[in-house]
């Protein structure tokens, strides 16, 4: 009887197993054809984003990210790399300049003069080489784009603000001897270097860039307060001067290496996602080749299981590219964070998904790095203003506009837009102590507070960007 009952169970379990095989081996052949599909279905999506970027002429690789190198005789690179080199020379008044035991400040101290004077004279030999590449039509960095995260890996941007402090140097120099058209020769020179940096289309490369026309700007706001102009011996000339104002204000360069900048980067985080999905991870050219990886099967079809979803990663990330096409194309700070944070903004939806993880981490910092293009563009037109304010001054006896529209359009061709705002211009107001401002990055109109409760606020981390008309009392070493 026992065994009677013992039998239909016993078939009962195994035909349950049966059952639980099939299904177990169901949902593997199915896990795999999905997996298949979406293999294929990412991949194709892909092939296709890449045409489409491919068919606006845009770079999709590596190698389409390469520079178009000019002849040598036409590349000021080769110029600048000489003088980088004559500029790195150690040297005991180089040890101070490295070591920031003098920010020398116009109008120069006794102990600056002579510190600038020996930094200088020992370099002399740069100028020449300066000279000789700013004359030149272009100049291109020859080294190439590597397919690596490149802050630690691009050395040659290393001594781009370098090139840019010794012209500041120099100007101060030649500025406190009295020959300020030299002087504005020297600061003029600064967008050598910077073209270098804003030839290599990656972001490090543009901030770069950036920061040494934010050397070139500074020297303006502290030098131009008493610039002397011709007839006056030594004083700049009004070609000079005007030369300075048009390149200030014509973004023409800027636009192009940002556009540049944003395109390299979306190709260089295609690549290394591409790397994560084979298996074959991105070395430095520097470092040291890594000892062969044990290329197992379970690493092999780790890979494979990864990859469509790093497809899908990478497809996202195309779509970026709207957005990208339209940054270097806004005018002003508020219009891009509002192109950023838009409703249905492809990047607000890698940045809010957890699928697009590894797009998400990938995707630049746009508020960002946004807030310092326009932060540069901004000084840049209170510069121009600056010296057309010079201008005005120098043709009116000295006196000051009672406004900026005053300057247009004899010595500005308009007055240039704030743009921390949405088509309002800059501000200015003359009096005793006449300033002009930016409403900085909050958009806030303070009246031209530059005041800071945070001592040694940068210009831009004050309420308002003040820039003062008149020579300010030095500001105080800590």
């Amino acid at each position: 009887m026992e065994e009677s009952i013992e039998k239909p169970a016993k078939r009962r379990l195994r035909r349950l197993a049966k059952w639980f095989g099939w299904l177990w081996v169901s949902v593997v052949v199915l896990g795999i054809v999905g997996h298949t599909a979406w293999y294929w279905y990412e991949t194709r999506q892909l092939n296709l984003k890449i045409v489409e970027i491919e068919s606006r002429g845009e770079p999709a690789t590596v190698a389409a990210l390469q520079p178009q190198l000019p002849p040598a005789d036409e590349n000021g690179w080769i110029d600048l790399v000489q003088a980088i080199d004559v500029i790195s020379t150690k040297t005991p008044a180089s040890k101070k300049e490295n070591e920031c035991e003098l920010d020398p400040q116009y109008p120069l101290t006794p102990e600056e003069r002579a510190l600038l004077q020996t930094y200088c004279s020992e370099r002399a030999a740069a100028l020449a080489m300066i000279d000789a590449g700013y004359a030149k039509p272009t100049c291109v960095m020859t080294t190439p784009v590597e397919p690596f995260a490149t802050t630690p890996y691009a050395p040659e941007l290393n001594h781009i603000r370098g090139v840019a402090n010794f012209l500041r140097y120099q100007a101060l120099v030649d500025f406190d001897r009295g020959d300020h058209a030299l002087a504005l020769d020297r600061l003029e020179r600064i967008e050598l270097p910077a073209r270098a940096a804003g030839s290599k289309p990656i972001l490090i490369a543009k901030l770069v860039a950036d920061g040494a026309r934010g050397v070139q700007t500074s020297a303006y706001f502290e030098l131009t307060p008493d610039l002397e102009i011709a007839p006056v011996p030594g004083g700049a000339s009004v070609e000079q001067i005007r030369r300075a104002i048009a390149s200030l204000l014509d973004a023409n360069q800027l636009d192009a290496e940002l556009r540049n900048a944003m395109l390299g980067e979306r190709v260089l985080a295609l690549e290394m996602m591409q790397a994560l999905a084979n298996g074959t991870p991105q070395q430095p050219p520097t470092a040291p080749t890594p000892a062969q990886a044990d290329d197992s099967y379970a690493l092999k079809v780790g890979r494979y299981l990864q990859t469509p979803w790093i497809r899908a990663n990478m497809v996202q990330y195309t779509r970026l590219a709207p957005v990208y096409a339209e940054v270097w194309t806004v005018g002003d700070l508020p219009t891009m964070r509002q192109l950023i944070h838009r409703p249905g903004s492809p990047i607000t939806a890698v940045r809010d998904s957890r699928f697009y993880l590894l797009a998400s981490i990938l995707v630049p910092s746009l508020d960002r790095f946004g807030e310092t293009v326009f932060q540069q563009k901004t000084d840049r037109h209170l510069a121009a203003c600056v010296l057309a304010i010079q201008l005005y001054r120098h043709d009116h006896q000295n006196q000051w506009p009672g406004s900026l529209n005053q300057l247009v359009p004899d010595y500005l061709p308009e007055v240039p837009k704030d743009l921390m705002t949405t088509g309002q211009p800059l501000h200015y107001r003359a009096g005793d102590s006449p300033i002009l401002w930016s409403v900085g990055t909050n958009g806030i109109d303070d009246g031209g507070d530059d005041q800071s409760l945070k001592s040694g606020a940068s210009e831009w981390a004050r309420p308002d960007r003040v820039v003062h008309l008149t020579t300010q009392p030095r500001v105080p070493a800590e």
